[in-house]
């Protein structure tokens, strides 16, 4: 009974813990976006363990381009560069 009971505090703490932080991480990640909406850069993110990039409102705005509704492989942004530089970029890369 001791037991059971010394297991079940730890996974509520543990499930508290983990709440918390996930509502944490939302608040900073709305915060991100109101300020990325609030000036006119292009702010973007890259993950590079995933390569897959979050681009902000100013993309659209400066460059024209529709953001895509989902996270794109930073590799996506070479068809936007003209086909005769596309091999010395990939030559750098």
């Amino acid at each position: 009974m001791v037991t059971a009971l010394l297991l079940y505090g730890v996974i509520k703490k543990y499930t508290l813990s983990l709440e918390k932080t996930q509502n944490m991480l939302r608040s900073e990640r709305e915060r991100f976006e109101m300020a990325t909406r609030a000036c006119s850069d292009v702010v973007w993110d890259w993950d590079v363990e995933n390569n897959r990039h979050w681009l902000g409102e100013g993309y659209k705005s400066q460059f024209g381009y529709e953001i895509p509704d989902k996270k794109e492989s930073l590799y996506t942004w070479l068809r936007h560069i003209h086909p005769d530089d596309r091999p010395e970029i990939k030559k750098k890369r």
